[in-house]
C-alpha cells in the first residue's frame, strides 16, 4: 500500500535507537508530586483539599471550572502537603497541589465503568466522563479532549484520526504503546467515534514502525470502519493539519480547525486514556513518557504518575551522565529547555531529553543568505524568514499580515536555514508581542 504524505516539510533524522526495541519500565512510585491546577487553555481547577489532608490516588482533589476546564485527581495516596506555586516543565506559572507519598500508595479509587456495548453508549456521558477523567491532548498540544468531543452543532464529524505518527526525533513512548496496547487504541477509537457520530476511524502511523502497524492492524482487522495507514517518514508528520492533509487529503483553512473540514485528531494515549475511563473507570494519573539522550544513563520509555518531578524521573533513569548540559522537556523540535529539574510532569509532557555540552551547544548564526529554504519547507506555506524579522522589529502590522497565528511551532524552518537563524523562536516571540498588543486594545486584531 502507497505510503500517505503530505507537502513541504524536512527529514528530520530519528535518534531514536537508544529507546527503540526496550519494553515500557513501570517507574517506582515518587516520594513526591505537584499536580498543576491549570494544564491546557482552561481556567484552573479549584481545589478541593487542603493541606495535611488524606487522599487516594485517582481522588478528584480539584474541581474543573468552565466548559474547557479539567478537574485535578491524585495520582498517588498520601498527604497532602499544600497549594504552592509551580513553574510547569511547559514554561507556565501557577499553582499545584503537592502530595506526599505514604504506603499503600499504589491503591486506586476508580469512577463506575460505562457498561453496555460501545454501540449502545451515550455521546453525552462519554463526554463527561472523559472530563471527569481529566483528559488531554497528550501528544503535546493539551487541548482539553471533552472539547474536541463537543463540536458546534452545525458540524458534522466523519472521521477521526489517531495520531501515531511520533515525528520528533527521540521520542518512542508512542510506539512503544502501540506495540504493547494495539487492542486499548482500537477500543478507544471507537469510543471516541461513537461520541463523534463518526462513521470512519483511520489510525495513523509511520511506516517504519512495522511492529507498530501490525500488531494494529490486526487488532482492528474485523471492523471495516477503522483503517490502519502508513505515512511516510517526514517531519511534521504528527501535526494536525499535515496529518488530516496526508491521511484524508482534506486541508484545514487558514486560521481553521480540524472540525471545519469534519475530522477530530486525538493521540495514541488519548485514545488509550478514553478507554480506560469510560470502560475500566480509570482516570489520567499515568502516562508512558521517553526518558533519552546522550547525557543520562539508562535510556528508556517509563510508565510515570502525572505529577513526578522530572528529577526523580531522571534518577529512575540512573541519572545524570558527568557531561549532561541541558534538559529538555518535549523532544529537540518543539521541547521546552528546563531552567531546573525540580518541576512536575503533566498530563501531556511527552518526553525528557537530556544533551551534553557538545550537543547543546548553539551554531553561530549567519546572515540570511535569501536562499528561501525556510519558505520552501514551512508546512504551512508561510514566510518564516520575514515573521522572525518583523518580530525582532516588533512590527506587529507586519506579523499579523503574514499571518503570524498559523505558525504551528514545529521548527522546521530553524532546522532547515543554513544560516542558523533561530526563526522559530523569534516567531513564537513574536506571536507574544501581537497577543499583548491585542490585549491593549482591548482585544482587537
Amino acid at each position: 500500500m502507497a505510503q500517505k504524505t503530505f507537502k513541504s516539510g524536512v527529514a528530520a533524522p530519528e535518534l531514536k535507537n537508544q529507546t527503540r526495541g526496550d519494553t515500557i519500565k513501570n517507574a517506582a512510585v515518587p516520594r513526591r508530586v505537584i499536580l498543576p491546577l491549570k494544564e491546557g487553555p482552561g481556567d484552573p481547577a479549584q481545589p478541593l483539599v487542603k493541606k495535611k489532608d488524606q487522599v487516594k490516588a485517582g481522588q478528584l482533589i480539584a474541581e474543573a471550572q468552565g466548559d474547557w476546564g479539567l478537574p485535578v485527581r491524585a495520582s498517588i495516596s498520601g498527604r497532602v502537603e499544600g497549594i504552592v506555586d509551580i513553574r510547569t516543565a511547559a514554561g507556565q506559572m501557577g499553582q499545584g497541589i503537592a502530595i506526599a507519598a505514604e504506603e499503600n500508595s499504589e491503591e486506586m479509587e476508580k469512577m463506575e465503568p460505562l457498561r453496555g456495548e460501545i454501540s449502545s453508549l451515550d455521546p453525552e456521558t462519554i463526554c463527561k466522563r472523559v472530563q471527569e477523567a481529566g483528559i488531554l491532548g497528550m501528544g503535546g498540544a493539551g487541548f482539553p479532549t471533552h472539547v474536541k468531543l463537543k463540536p458546534p452543532p452545525d458540524v458534522k464529524i466523519d472521521t477521526v484520526i489517531i495520531n501515531g505518527a511520533e515525528c520528533e526525533p527521540y521520542l518512542t513512548c508512542d510506539e512503544k504503546v502501540m506495540e504493547s496496547q494495539p487492542q486499548e487504541i482500537v477500543s478507544g477509537l471507537q469510543i471516541l467515534m461513537k461520541a463523534l457520530g463518526a462513521e470512519k476511524g483511520i489510525v495513523g502511523i509511520k511506516a517504519h514502525k512495522k511492529k507498530a502497524i501490525e500488531l494494529v492492524r490486526e487488532a482492528a482487522q474485523d471492523l471495516p470502519a477503522i483503517e490502519v495507514v502508513a505515512l511516510v517518514d517526514k517531519y511534521p508528520m504528527g501535526a494536525e493539519k499535515m496529518l488530516i492533509d496526508a491521511l484524508t487529503g482534506r486541508r484545514v483553512p487558514r486560521g481553521g480547525l480540524p472540525f471545519h473540514v469534519g475530522v477530530a485528531v486525538n493521540n495514541i494515549q488519548t485514545a488509550i486514556a478514553v478507554k480506560e475511563a469510560v470502560r475500566d473507570g480509570i482516570p489520567l494519573i499515568q502516562r508512558v513518557i521517553t526518558v533519552t539522550g546522550s547525557g543520562v544513563k539508562n535510556p528508556g520509555d517509563w510508565r510515570i504518575y502525572i505529577g513526578t518531578p522530572v528529577e526523580e524521573v531522571i534518577n529512575q533513569a540512573g541519572g545524570l551522565k558527568d557531561n549532561a548540559a541541558k534538559i529538555v522537556a518535549g523532544g529537540p523540535m518543539m521541547g521546552q529547555a528546563l531552567h531546573t529539574s525540580d518541576v512536575p510532569l503533566g498530563r501531556g509532557d511527552t518526553a525528557i531529553l537530556v544533551m551534553t555540552r557538545e550537543e547543546a551547544h548553539l551554531p553561530r548564526e549567519r546572515a540570511c543568505i535569501r536562499c528561501a529554504r525556510c519558505v520552501d519547507h514551512c508546512p504551512i506555506f508561510l514566510n518564516p524568514i520575514s515573521l522572525a524579522n518583523y518580530s525582532e522589529q516588533e512590527l506587529i502590522e507586519g506579523m499579523e499580515r503574514l499571518k503570524i497565528d498559523d505558525c504551528i511551532e514545529c521548527g522546521t524552518c530553524s532546522f532547515i536555514c543554513p544560516a542558523k537563524k533561530p526563526l522559530v523562536q523569534n516567531i513564537i516571540l513574536g506571536k507574544g508581542i501581537v497577543q499583548n498588543a491585542r490585549r491593549s486594545n482591548g482585544g482587537s486584531g
